[in-house]
């Protein structure tokens, strides 16, 4: 009997000694350093702002899901807009050839009965997607903002 109770205590004691060796102090100051610590959501596409980035398959949308709502998809050469008045109406899309020098991008397009439009962006930002807005030639906006997505 007195061998099955030594048994029982060193079984005791082991367990006891593994559990308390798995905890670990953490003091004050080590809190951010913890994994899986929240912390801000970084930018993680390519920075368009270093000028050496193109638009080559970059893909932009509406921000909102309500209302009209825009896709934009730049190709090589080339990018198609599809737009929405509302979730239930027909996409409408049009191509339009593009010439990109950050922050602006010059859209030409494929129909003659169209006019030109002016895309300036925001980029570089860590903790904030890239924007886009648009403006005619003479400087009245079109279309509505837009956010990088891909």
């Amino acid at each position: 009997m007195k061998k099955k109770s030594g048994f029982w205590w060193m079984l005791i004691l082991v367990t006891a000694g593994l559990l308390m060796n798995g905890c670990a102090v953490v003091d004050e100051g080590e809190e951010d350093e913890l994994p899986g610590a929240s912390g801000p959501i970084y930018n993680m596409m390519t920075d368009l702002s270093d000028g050496k980035s193109g638009l080559y398959l970059t893909k932009w949308e509406s921000p909102s899901n309500y209302g009209p709502f825009l896709v934009i998809a730049f190709e090589r050469e080339e990018c198609t807009f599809t737009f929405r008045e509302s979730s239930s109406a027909d996409p409408k899309k049009t191509t339009y050839s593009y010439e990109f020098a950050y922050p602006t991008v010059t859209l030409t397009p494929a129909k003659e009965n169209e006019s030109v439009v002016i895309g300036t962006m925001i980029s570089g930002r860590i903790l904030k997607a890239d924007e886009m807005s648009f403006k005619d030639l003479h400087g009245n906006p079109v279309w509505i903002e837009v956010v990088r997505t891909k």
